[in-house]
C-alpha cells in the first residue's frame, strides 16, 4: 500500500485500515501457502465461492467488488456461525453409552 500515514489510522479511515490489514495478511500470513496448485489467495477465494454458492444473490468473483453490497460477507458469516453453533451444540449434547 502506498500513501498511508498515521493520520489515516488515527482518523479511523476504514477503507485504508482494512486495506492495510489485508495487505499484512497477504504479505506475512498466507503469501507462502500453496496447496493443490492454488495460491493461498486463490484457495481462500475458492473456499468463499463454495460456501456462498447456495445463495443465488451472492456471486463471489474477487476480493473487491464482489463484497461491496455485503451479501458475500453476510453469507460467509452465516456459514462460519453455523459451524460454530453446530460445534457448541455437540459439546452440550448429552452422551449416552
Amino acid at each position: 500500500m502506498t500513501n498511508i500515514g498515521a493520520e489515516d489510522v488515527v482518523d479511523g479511515n476504514r477503507k485504508i485500515i482494512l486495506g492495510l490489514i489485508w495487505t499484512l495478511i497477504l504479505r506475512f500470513t498466507i503469501s507462502d501457502i500453496n496447496e493443490e496448485g492454488l495460491s493461498a489467495k486463490e484457495g481462500l477465494l475458492l473456499w468463499c465461492q463454495r460456501k456462498t454458492a447456495c445463495y443465488d444473490e451472492v456471486d463471489v468473483r474477487d476480493f473487491s467488488g464482489s463484497w461491496n453490497d455485503g451479501l458475500a460477507l453476510y453469507a460467509t458469516w452465516l456459514y462460519i456461525h453455523w459451524i460454530q453453533l453446530t460445534f457448541e451444540l455437540q459439546l452440550c449434547a448429552p452422551r449416552h453409552p
